[in-house]
């Protein structure tokens, strides 16, 4: 297929040095013409080969393909998930390196922060020493604030673009398989779930690239601030890790939940879709009957079926935030609180260094680590769903190859032919149909509705 757009620009990104790559300078002239006038569909850039649905969907197709054949050899079901962690957990795990290092800066940071505190609370103007090891810290204070933002910027761009990866492989997979579909599989699903697999399903796997990393980092960087902060204020930060961890297994039970009502949703849309492609194809019916009112009721109930349940997904998702932002006051105030009760003195360092290594974790915990859970959750059922369209039956693609010496004059040649509408029905819709044409005559078959033709 030729393109449409004739002047499509290079993209900057395919001849970008290293460089450009790490600030993002290949974005510079984009940013120029945006900040000049509005950006029109001229401005954007060619695709990369490498983000083209082509070969993104080849790549997938191919994986599948031979999953499917080895299920069958093995007689079980195909595993979508197995499929797309083949193929993509090379690139995706290398993504793991940059979300390690921005975690592991941060429980650093924190400790030279710290130590430049403390300075200035025993100061000493005649303690050079202390001066250059202070100048040390400060300044590796400021390489982990460049890097942190250097590497949280990268890592995003980064898992998005994966995450824009499997979705527009999963796109061209989902709509090559719509115009393969038999007679048969076409009654197992509606023109409505098709267009809610593309349109909703697919980006789950946008969002769950960007948090999956942190269930496995959010655990690493709690068990290194703790142990910085059991040096720090000693047994006091129990008590605060305490409340971190009861957090965990809560987020784990709303991620199941959430997979629940995503997947009761999800069913409700398809319905809602089908409803409203029934009743726009028959506006003419129902004009004519006046049935505007009884079909705007069934309209409307499904509607209200579909957002009770999106409303209690929203209920979920707004305790999951209310804990992000009060675990951290009441963290800080449980832990500092047995500190005293213990007979110890707070200084600006230490409150500065907990609050900082809290602060940290705490992202980490309450927010990653449960939208990690989540994602994960409702990816599942959409990979699920996705997977049960993958699977139905296609039309079968046979070729006959007739022997000239033979048949040399003989297009068709049918013995005995019976033939099913469906095979779950008990009578053949044709049966016992012997027919031979030769290459060049022309029938036609006529008949009434559901006759066979």
């Amino acid at each position: 297929m030729e393109n449409v757009r004739k002047d499509v620009k290079e993209n900057p990104v395919a001849t970008a040095n290293i460089l450009s790559k790490i600030f993002f300078c290949w974005l510079n002239p984009l940013f120029r013409i945006g900040y000049k006038r509005r950006l029109e569909e001229e401005d954007m850039y060619e695709l990369l080969q490498e983000d083209r649905s082509e070969v993104l969907g080849q790549e997938l197709q191919r994986y599948w393909d031979q999953e499917v054949q080895k299920g069958t050899k093995e007689m079980r079901t195909p595993g979508l998930t197995k499929v797309i962690i083949q193929c993509y957990w090379k690139s995706y795990g290398v993504l793991g390196i940059f979300t390690f290092l921005e975690e592991a800066i941060k429980v650093v940071q924190p400790v030279f922060l710290g130590e430049v505190i403390q300075y200035f609370e025993t100061y000493d103007p005649n303690d050079t020493t202390a001066f250059n090891k202070t100048l040390g810290y400060a300044a590796g204070l400021s390489i982990c604030t460049i890097g942190l933002a250097v590497i949280h910027h990268l890592y995003f761009y980064h898992v998005q673009r994966a995450g824009m990866k499997i979705r527009v492989a999963m796109c061209h997979m989902i709509y090559k398989k719509a115009l393969c579909l038999s007679s048969s599989a076409m009654g197992k699903t509606t023109t409505g779930q098709i267009v809610n697999l593309l349109s909703n399903d697919v980006n789950k796997f946008d969002e769950v690239t960007i948090f999956l990393h942190y269930l496995w980092v959010g655990p690493l960087q709690a068990a290194a601030v703790v142990g910085l902060l059991w040096g720090e204020i000693g047994p006091s930060c129990l008590a605060g890790m305490a409340v971190l961890l009861f957090l965990m297994p809560t987020q784990t039970m709303f991620g199941r939940l959430f997979s629940k009502f995503r997947s009761k949703t999800a069913a409700l849309t398809d319905n809602r879709i089908r409803t409203m492609n029934e009743v726009v194809s028959g506006m003419r019916i129902i004009k004519m009957y006046a049935w505007e009112k009884p079909f705007a009721a069934l309209v409307s109930e499904v509607r209200r079926k579909e957002i009770s349940k999106i409303m209690k997904s929203s209920y979920l998702r707004g305790l999951n935030m209310a804990s992000f932002f009060c675990a951290s006051k009441i963290i800080v105030f449980v832990t500092f609180t047995l500190y005293v009760l213990l007979g110890n003195t707070i200084s600006a360092s230490r409150v500065f260094v907990t609050v900082s290594l809290y602060t940290a974790v705490r992202l980490t915990v309450t927010l990653f680590f449960p939208s990690a859970i989540e994602k994960l959750f409702e990816s599942r059922v959409s990979i699920k769903r996705i997977q049960e369209f993958l699977l139905l039956d296609e039309i079968t693609k046979t070729s006959t190859v007739l022997l000239k010496e033979e048949k040399n004059d003989i297009g068709v040649d049918i013995n005995d032919l019976t033939c099913y509408w469906d095979e779950n029905l008990d009578a053949p819709t044709l049966q016992n149909i012997t027919l031979s044409l030769g290459s060049n005559q022309l029938l036609a078959v006529i008949g009434p509705v559901g006759a066979g033709k």
